[in-house]
C-alpha cells in the first residue's frame, strides 16, 4: 500500500490512538521509546500540547509527526516522527513532515528543530 492510499489528517487522533500507535512503534526507536518516556504520559502530553500530522489506514493511526509550534517565538520543535513497521519505506513520513513544514511556514516559523533517535 502506497502513502497515496492513506488518509492524511491534522489533530484528529485521540490520546488512546497516539498511545496505541507509539506502543506499536516502540522498538523502532533506538533506544526504545519506552526506555526514555512513559508512553501513556507522553501520549497525553502530545494530545494536549502538540499539533499532530497523521496518516490513517481506515481506523488505525499508522504514521504521525507531532510538533510544538510557538508562533510568538517563531519556532517549531518536532518531538515525534513515527510510522508503523508495515508502512515503513512508503513515503508516509515524508508526507507527514511536508505537512508539518507547510504549517510551520504558515505560522511564520523561522527555526525548526528536532531530536533524532
Amino acid at each position: 500500500m502506497k502513502a497515496e492510499s492513506l488518509d492524511f489528517k491534522v489533530d484528529a487522533c485521540t490520546e488512546k490512538d497516539i498511545r496505541s500507535h507509539l506502543s506499536g512503534c516502540d522498538r523502532r526507536f533506538s533506544p526504545p521509546l519506552s526506555d526514555r518516556v512513559d508512553i501513556g504520559e507522553y501520549s497525553r502530553k502530545l494530545r494536549l500540547n502538540a499539533i499532530t500530522f497523521e496518516a490513517w489506514n481506515g481506523e488505525s493511526l499508522v504514521g504521525m509527526v507531532a510538533a510544538y509550534i510557538d508562533a510568538r517565538g517563531r519556532s517549531c520543535f518536532i518531538t515525534n516522527t513515527s510510522v508503523s513497521p508495515e508502512f515503513s519505506g512508503r513515503g508516509v513520513a515524508a508526507r507527514l513532515l511536508a505537512a508539518c513544514l507547510e504549517r510551520a511556514r504558515a505560522e511564520h516559523v523561522e527555526t525548526i528543530s528536532l531530536e533524532v533517535s
